[in-house]
């Protein structure tokens, strides 16, 4: 019995865990020097504990929102992919990431990702604002339309 459980976790589990595992976009690597000494100390802090805990996608996404507020968009991008992919189920990943890929002009992935967004807070006002941003900037304007007049109608001000 034991040798078939430990088959079983060989053959079935491991490769499983491994590719997952694999899966997993390698952390970016900041260059701190382009950054001024109070922010290079930002930088530093959430890149040790995203080093330090590299399946933690708090740590990874941390370190993704301190990229991504000094506008390190290829970064950011990549964090917050690792974050969605340790935790697929928290909104703000796959929302930061399409604002993300938005900002590198990536529009139809950023079109994407805010679709999937939507799925999950279809009531998120600025993330739709985002969709039909990103769908118009794809050339995809005919879908982009009723999502800015849903925009307008539900927040006139």
């Amino acid at each position: 019995m034991k040798r078939t459980i430990i088959l079983f976790v060989s053959f079935v589990l491991l490769p499983s865990l491994t590719s997952q595992a694999q899966s997993l976009p390698d952390l970016p690597q900041p260059v701190f020097d382009n950054f001024a000494p109070e922010i290079r100390e930002q930088l530093r802090k959430a890149y040790a504990a995203a080093q330090a805990n590299p399946r933690d996608a708090e740590a990874v996404g941390r370190l993704g929102m301190t990229l991504h507020t000094y506008e390190e968009y290829a970064g950011a991008a990549v964090c917050y992919e690792r974050a969605l992919r340790l935790a697929p189920d928290e909104f703000r990943w796959v929302y930061y990431l399409g604002i993300v890929q938005a900002a590198l002009g990536n529009h139809g992935e950023a079109a994407a990702l805010f679709q999937e967004a939507a799925r999950r807070r279809p009531d998120y006002l600025p993330m739709r604002l985002r969709l039909a941003d990103s769908l118009l900037a794809a050339g995809r304007m005919p879908e982009s339309r009723p999502l800015y007049e849903t925009v307008v109608k539900k927040n006139a001000a």
